[in-house]
């Protein structure tokens, strides 16, 4: 199901890649502050997150690692940065 654009209204779109191919201007995770009320999009594990979301959305973050990581446990680092963060 394409993603409507229109239904994030007021919120920050992100874009996470788990990928080692970085997108250009990526910001690596650590380095990343959340904002407080976003929509987040994962790129598959088999490739990548379409130029047309890639153009569209506010932010790219990446999970810097040696190799790639699956989805579920991209979203898990993800969910669990965005916490450890909130709470500091």
């Amino acid at each position: 199901m394409p993603i409507r654009f229109n239904s994030v209204h007021g919120r920050t779109l992100m874009g996470y890649h788990s990928s080692t191919a970085l997108e250009e201007g990526a910001i690596p995770l650590p380095d990343y502050q959340h904002p407080d009320n976003a929509v987040c999009v994962f790129g598959p594990e088999d490739g990548t997150i379409s130029q047309a979301i890639i153009d569209r959305v506010d932010a790219v973050v990446y999970v810097p690692t040696v190799d790639c990581m699956n989805l579920a446990a991209s979203v898990n680092v993800v969910l669990y940065d965005r916490l450890a963060k909130s709470a500091s």
